[in-house]
């Protein structure tokens, strides 16, 4: 998905979306100069989309909305392997 595609998706204009991608939002692979987004990268624009226009968070507190995301996932992972080790202990 180019970058006008996944503008329009999220019915943002491409300058809101540099914004994402500076910001460290979204982080789209780079391929010959240009960004190439996956499914993660619109389901986290999406979610961000939401916290801006629907809840009018401003951007420094999607900033911290997605910090406590990001944690609360790498906690989850890390609970997840702490389990998997728990298991197979005696």
């Amino acid at each position: 998905m180019d970058n006008e595609e996944f503008a329009r998706d999220l019915r943002i204009d491409m300058a809101r979306l540099w914004v994402f991608i500076d910001r460290g939002w979204i982080s789209p692979l780079i391929l010959d100069g240009r960004p190439v987004f996956q499914d993660i990268d619109l389901a986290r624009a999406k979610l961000i989309a939401d916290l801006s226009h629907e809840m009018g968070v401003n951007d420094e507190g999607v900033d911290v909305v997605l910090d406590l995301l990001d944690q609360l996932y790498s906690l989850r992972c890390a609970f997840g392997n702490m389990l998997e080790t728990l298991e197979v202990q005696p």
